[in-house]
């Protein structure tokens, strides 16, 4: 009897004991097995088993495809995966062609590749394998809005095309996504489940308009149906074209953002009086402080340089405000105005925007009057001069003219101050948990002008104060999975009556164990003060002429400023690419210091990471103005494997000469790139 028992298993289904072997033949296929049988292997709690088996079968659909393909069909599929490859990561393009032909592309007789591979009863599949093949011939593109993370390998959502609600299956997502991130991703269904295939591709957010509205744009704009199954068939076979789309929008919203930016370098020239006194005046302000000078300050006759915030918030009965330290927290979350250079009898006033500089002026006429004798004013817009130079580094043909209105304006000065201490995750947290709090009585463009606890009253409103809202979710929900920032944005949406928007917010992530499963490594060691300054030293002691540098970085990774060149030389003028390169040789060699062999980089890594992070602070600047602008771009700045690396070369960057300071586009191009090769660099060290 024990010998009996020892190979019987209980059957939920038949509600008697059966054979492991009538068990294996039948699961799935003859029986509908529940989702609490421990011997059916597609069910959560067996996720190892599925993910086995799902990879076996994988291996044994390209053993098969090469021998029962045609060669004009393979031919085909590695062509499109070679093309499409330049938009996005290679394993997303072989995915995506590999679910087309083997799942869903039909033949004259109307079954695709992997129903025909079914009805082959010599194939040798098992019948776990047999009911996987049946239930991956059904995969389909899915643009999955996620709504809660169940738990480490369960997430909740909705098919933003169709309405369905899902519930999927996958560790990768349930492990680093968030609440109302949308993703276009690929599905097939289990009887509990839905699977993920593949890698997921975040969508970006579009004010205005919701994600399945603006995909649908971009369908319908490359000739693509609307609904139905013939969208699901039609999405399949051009996943790639519009993923290419996707990004061209990205790109093409950037160029755009740029030209409606106010970027312009206006100095105003005026003659100081006798005895006018004018640095004692200004030791006296306490929105202004004195800045070290740049040697083409000196240069031009200057010997003392001010910065000129904003006026500082109102205080609270009671609250004192030491005077202004360059060191001050505080100082990230003020706007400042412009410079001002005093020299002799002459003085300047420098301001990066028509705006600011408005207020600068009128504010310094106001203290200096008497005092001094206006000149004469000269504007450069640098926006019209950088858009001269770029040259489209996208299909326009693939950018429907509606996903490029109403771009958000860019705003980057080059005084941006790095407060010491800006980057501890206490200092971060309650600067972020603040502006929560902040939000919800925050004047809005989005919401015209509207705070969202008066929009939540005007029922007009409600739309866009929800979309408006699981965009601030999102970026909570990523700051809670990739830097372990305890944010939570529920308290302001039960403020806000929008109950429909609330769930458990998603666990705590630490940087370094993303930065680890990111690129299966351990994690980066960053580096102190300490070994800073060492490297800095090394390099200086080791290279006496810049070129000699530059050469040493050729010699050990030889196609390394061959792609800076290529990615950003339509985006800079010759002398912003001059600094580039110089600090683009420094991060080189204080992150791969006297290192003959060359560092495991991924030049799709490195093109991928500047457009990402490029995005990111665009979506990180949307909605906010004035100081939260500051705080947003200086802790973008510190988001980095080794923030004070890029403290470093952003300093550098800076304190450039007037000749090669980039302007404000410039700017930002120059730190997207530093960004992420930095990361990249210090994932290669750890390798």
């Amino acid at each position: 009897m024990s010998k009996v028992k020892k190979h019987q298993r209980d059957c939920p289904v038949l509600g008697r004991f059966i054979s492991s072997a009538e068990c294996g033949s039948g699961r799935g296929t003859a029986y509908a097995c529940p989702e609490q049988c421990v011997y059916f292997p597609f069910t959560p709690a067996n996720y190892d088993q599925h993910f086995a088996l799902e990879k076996g079968l994988i291996g044994a659909a390209h053993s098969r495809g090469e021998r029962h393909l045609s060669e004009v069909a393979r031919s085909r599929m590695s062509a499109k995966i070679r093309i499409r490859t330049g938009a996005y990561d290679q394993e997303t393009a072989i995915q995506s062609e590999l679910a087309w032909a083997y799942h869903c592309e039909r033949d004259v007789e109307g079954r695709s590749f992997g129903e025909r591979w079914l009805e082959d009863k010599a194939s040798g599949l098992k019948n776990d394998e047999r009911f996987l093949l049946s239930q991956m011939n059904q995969v389909r593109p899915v643009l999955l809005e996620i709504n809660r993370i169940v738990d480490d390998i369960i997430i909740e959502g909705v098919d933003l095309l169709t309405g369905e609600a899902l519930r999927v299956l996958d560790r990768s997502a349930a492990g680093s996504m968030g609440r109302y991130f949308v993703v276009l991703v690929w599905l097939y269904p289990m009887p509990h489940y839905q699977r993920l295939s593949g890698t997921a591709m975040l969508i970006p957010d579009l004010p205005d308009i919701e994600p399945q509205e603006w995909l649908r744009e971009i369908i319908a704009h490359l000739g693509g149906p609307s609904g139905g199954r013939e969208e699901a068939y039609w999405l399949a076979e051009h996943f790639l074209r519009v993923l290419e789309s996707i990004q061209a929008v990205s790109e093409a919203r950037l160029e755009a953002m740029l030209g409606a930016t106010d970027m312009q370098w206006i100095t105003t020239e005026y003659g100081v009086l006798p005895s006018a006194g004018l640095e004692e005046l200004f030791e006296k302000q306490s929105d202004m402080f004195s800045d070290s000078l740049e040697e083409e300050d000196m240069k031009q006759g200057f010997d003392q340089v001010f910065v000129w915030l904003e006026a500082a918030p109102s205080l609270e009965q009671g609250q004192t405000m030491s005077s202004p330290d360059v060191s001050s927290v505080d100082l990230p979350s003020r706007l400042v105005l412009g410079r001002i250079l005093l020299g002799g009898e002459r003085l300047r006033l420098e301001a990066q925007s028509q705006e600011r500089h408005g207020v600068l002026r009128n504010r310094f006429e106001k203290l200096a009057a008497g005092r001094v004798k206006f000149l004469g004013e000269q504007h450069k817009d640098l926006v019209a001069e950088a858009r001269t130079k770029l040259v489209s580094r996208y299909d326009a043909s693939l950018v429907p003219p509606k996903l490029i209105k109403n771009p958000i304006q860019l705003g980057i000065q080059r005084e941006m101050r790095l407060a010491k201490g800006a980057d501890s995750e206490l200092s971060v947290l309650e600067i972020r948990r603040q502006q929560l709090v902040a939000l919800v009585d925050s004047s809005l463009p989005g919401l015209d002008g509207l705070t969202p606890r008066q929009a939540a009253a005007n029922p007009a409103y409600r739309t866009r104060l929800v979309r408006l809202m699981k965009t601030h979710i999102r970026g909570c929900d990523s700051e809670r999975r990739q830097k372990g920032l305890d944010l939570d944005l529920n308290p302001q949406l039960v403020e806000l009556g929008l109950h429909e928007l609330i769930s458990v917010a998603p666990p705590l992530g630490k940087v370094e164990e993303n930065l680890q499963r990111r690129a299966g490594i351990p994690a980066v060691k960053k580096l102190s003060e300490r070994d800073l300054a060492a490297g800095i030293k090394s390099m200086h002691r080791r290279f006496s002429e810049f070129k000699d540098a530059a050469d040493a970085v050729d010699r050990v990774v030889p196609w390394l400023m061959d792609l800076v060149s290529e990615l950003t030389s339509s985006l800079l003028k010759e002398e912003e690419l001059l600094i580039l390169d110089i600090l683009v040789v420094r991060a080189f060699h204080v992150l791969w210091p006297g290192n003959s062999l060359p560092p495991d980089l991924e030049d799709v890594a490195i093109m991928e990471g500047m457009q990402r992070e490029i995005s990111e602070l665009e979506q990180l600047l949307r909605n906010v103005s004035g100081a939260q602008e500051e705080a947003v771009i200086e802790r973008w700045l510190h988001e980095t494997p080794q923030p004070l690396v890029m403290e470093d070369l952003s300093g550098v960057l800076y304190k450039a000469s007037s000749e090669i300071k980039p302007d404000g586009t410039g700017t930002v191009t120059i730190l997207a790139l530093l960004k992420s090769l930095v990361a990249e660099l210090s994932w290669a060290s750890a390798r």
